[in-house]
């Protein structure tokens, strides 16, 4: 197997394995810690921002995760140019790229969109900076899943950055992390986990009283708290918009629960259909799309 050096250190640390280096690479000339000063940055702004009910929150949010996914990405081996200006122009250029064209699609008379391949040489992603995010991520998170496991708190269900735990078992987990880890587990800082449901006119403590899941990123949790009687549903359900679960959501769910299948049509939401191989656009008049488990 293909591994990074803080997954390996997990892999015998939480699961007791052994290992055999075929071969590697490794780098002997120190580490530049820029990017973690910039996350950081980035982190806090964000915090404040939430705080002030910013939407820019998102936008940060967003542009943290894309840092991510853009030191881990594939090599682009296609491109999409678009030509206008004429045919005398749009027929230079097919003879000038005649030798790494895969397409012409004419739009109208004076333009067109060419795809072509685009040079391995072109592309350059520092993945051994995206291979670290990503193993720092699963670090923290085997932490807590395995300590969990250890103290018999059950973990009902896990994602990428978040879990399901029974209530009674956080400050339980939490106490446990400390002396071991010397660190506080619950917070709002880099590393930290926190309640991260919202509900209107609640007050004090956030919690799901009822979750019903189904499978990853399709789950259903009945919300309340316990300063008053706001309650709230806390919706996902991955490839269906949540609009569309707004009616009747428990009885959908529990539908879904129950091995039926549940059919959405999209085009209640948009009914705009792009196709970006000839940049037409159409107005769909239905769009179903199916869901079970």
């Amino acid at each position: 197997m293909i591994v990074g050096k803080q997954a390996l250190e997990d892999i015998v640390h939480f699961q007791g394995a052994s290992y055999t280096v075929v071969e590697g690479i490794y780098w002997n000339e120190g580490f530049k810690d820029q990017i973690t000063k910039t996350i950081s940055k980035m982190f806090n702004a964000r915090l404040k921002y939430k705080a002030e009910g910013n939407p820019l929150l998102e936008v940060l949010k967003l542009m943290m995760n894309s840092s991510y996914g853009k030191l881990l990405m594939k090599p682009i081996v296609k491109k999409n140019v678009f030509v206008s200006c004429g045919e005398k122009k749009i027929d230079e250029c097919t003879r000038k790229n005649i030798h790494r064209m895969i397409s012409r699609t004419p739009i109208s008379d004076n333009l067109a969109l060419f795809e072509e391949h685009k040079a391995l040489s072109q592309h350059f992603s520092p993945v051994q900076l995206g291979i670290q995010i990503l193993d720092s991520s699963k670090h923290i998170m085997n932490r807590v899943m395995c300590l969990a496991e250890d103290i018999d708190a059950r973990i009902w269900y896990q994602d990428t950055d978040s879990m399901h735990i029974d209530y009674d078992s956080v400050q339980r987990l939490a106490e446990a992390y400390r002396d071991l880890y010397s660190k506080e587990l619950i917070g709002k800082q880099i590393g930290q986990f926190h309640v991260d449901f919202d509900l209107a006119g609640s007050k004090g403590n956030i919690f799901a009283r009822e979750s019903i899941i189904l499978s990853k990123k399709s789950y259903l949790d009945v919300l309340a708290c316990d300063g008053n009687d706001a309650t709230g549903l806390h919706i996902r359900c991955k490839g269906i918009p949540s609009e569309l679960l707004e009616r009747d959501t428990y009885a959908t769910y529990m539908k879904l629960f129950n091995g039926q299948s549940v059919s959405f049509d999209l085009t209640e939401l948009c009914s705009i259909n792009i196709n970006s191989k000839t940049q037409s656009v159409s107005k769909r008049t239905s769009f179903v799309r199916s869901v079970s488990f």
